[in-house]
């Protein structure tokens, strides 16, 4: 392997070098075993990275040494002290062309793959650094982003706010409505779960189940959907098709092409059971000392009026505002497609896929939550009903009605839009879409809530 970098100081191309590394790596593996030989690579690997400024450094040598990394394994590189400067040297240049306004969407959305394939080190799209393999967040507020909090002083308010309104918006109340369901204070998640975060709860055996017992994380609806117990003779034909090649028991996400499981990525291909599973591991016993929160908090997935809450709030009058998108205040013109392309990751943006969580600043709502338009479709605690005429707000403030409960296999709502929706009528805030809970697509992720105890308290 040594032959191959040191043809560099040789007059070889160092991009030929770095190839044909690769190459070897891919067939034979690191060296693992030769730590002399693997220090060498890396002091060598580290002198080619630090020979010019990293705007000058050609972007095939950028791309190859980033990949021979990759593909060596990270555990492997960052061990030693030479692999880890080139590591934390590769990340922060991929992650300042992620977040780079001047760069193009394209480019932007690459880098946040290289990004996320090396590691992104960024608050709240990852795990907690260290041995725990443990997803990390972080929340927002009124008063923005929160890193660990103690008490929920300076959470969302469960208080009466205006809800819908947007006659452009698919299933808002065309007019706005008082809520009064909110029951208990709340912060919600910056970033969509990611596919790091969400692996933690595969890895840790989240789908198994425990001495031939159901996990207590799983209701009894989605247990019996994961063991292929569910009556899917009623399923609509694209959700049939969804499951044409599916193996039951399910032991994990349905997966996609490479890009969709990107580590800093949304997690996609879940159902509502899943996410809501996820959620309730989260509150187990095993994990929950871990996330550093207060006693009384309880994670889960966020009720639409919460989310609608978050959206729409306005940071300057500690209300909601009823705007028609995260970012801008009520009565602004439609955006163009390209503010839209500016702001968040759409069917017209190009990218075609997912992408790195947070790839769009300029599109965070005032409490800074990123993402709540465009990527992906976020599952919310709410079961599904029409607005309008078929729903008084008297019937739909009834804590009764059992809107946000758990248990129980009706169509739940969907919030958001996704990377796959041309229309901007996808992306309002107000927005009201759904899908039977076992729906699996490539287009719906789900973010958590932390709350004072259950939404009903």
């Amino acid at each position: 392997l040594l032959e191959s970098l040191n043809a560099v100081g040789q007059g070889a191309s160092p991009i030929i070098a770095l190839w044909v590394l690769r190459l070897q790596v891919r067939l034979f593996g690191w060296p693992k075993t030769e730590a002399t030989e693997s220090e060498k690579i890396l002091k060598e690997l580290g002198t080619l990275l630090a020979s010019t400024n990293p705007q000058g450094l050609p972007e095939e040598v950028i791309v190859g040494a980033s990949e021979l990394v990759i593909d060596a394994g990270l555990d492997e590189i960052s061990s030693r002290s030479e692999g880890s400067r080139c590591l934390q040297f590769l990340r922060q240049l991929w992650q300042g062309r992620m977040l780079n306004p001047e760069g193009s969407v394209s480019d932007r959305a690459y880098a946040g793959v290289m990004a996320g394939l090396l590691g992104d080190v960024r608050p709240g799209v990852g795990i907690y650094p260290g041995a725990a393999k443990i997803p990390h967040f972080v929340w927002c507020g009124p008063g923005g982003e929160v890193s660990e909090f103690h008490t929920f002083s300076q959470a969302f308010p469960a208080r009466r706010f205006m809800m819908g309104g947007d006659r452009g918006a698919f299933g808002s109340f065309p007019e706005p409505m008082a809520c009064t369901r909110l029951q208990t204070r709340y912060y919600i998640a910056k970033y969509p779960v990611t596919v790091a975060q969400y692996q933690s709860f595969v890895t840790a055996g989240g789908y198994e189940s425990v001495a031939g017992v159901k996990p207590p994380w799983w209701t009894e609806a989605g247990w019996a959907w994961l063991e292929g117990r569910t009556h899917s003779q009623f399923w609509p034909a694209w959700l049939k098709e969804e499951y044409h090649d599916t193996s039951f028991p399910i032991r994990g996400p349905r997966e996609y092409l490479p890009a969709f499981q990107t580590p800093n990525h949304p997690q996609v291909g879940i159902s509502w059971f899943e996410a809501r599973a996820y959620c309730a591991w989260l509150n187990s016993s095993k994990i929950r000392p871990l996330l550093k929160l207060p006693a009384t908090a309880e994670i889960r997935l966020p009720t639409e009026a919460e989310w609608e809450q978050a959206a729409r709030w306005n940071l300057s009058t500690s209300h909601v505002d009823g705007r028609s998108f995260p970012w801008e205040s009520t009565g602004s013109e439609l955006p163009t497609d390209e503010d839209f392309s500016a702001r968040c990751n759409w069917g017209k943006t190009g990218i075609g896929q997912t992408s790195a969580v947070g790839l769009f600043p300029k599109g965070n709502a005032d409490c800074g939550a990123a993402d709540l338009a465009g990527n992906v479709w976020e599952w919310c605690q709410s079961k599904w009903i029409k607005s309008g005429e078929h729903w008084s707000a008297k019937e739909y403030n009834d804590l009764k009605n059992g809107l946000d409960e758990e248990e129980g296999d009706g169509d739940r709502i969907l919030r958001g839009g996704s990377w796959h929706e041309a229309h901007p009528a996808a992306l309002r805030a107000a927005i009201r879409y759904f899908s039977t809970p076992a729906g699996r697509i490539n287009s719906i992720g789900f973010r958590v809530v932390c709350s004072v105890g259950s939404s009903l308290r």
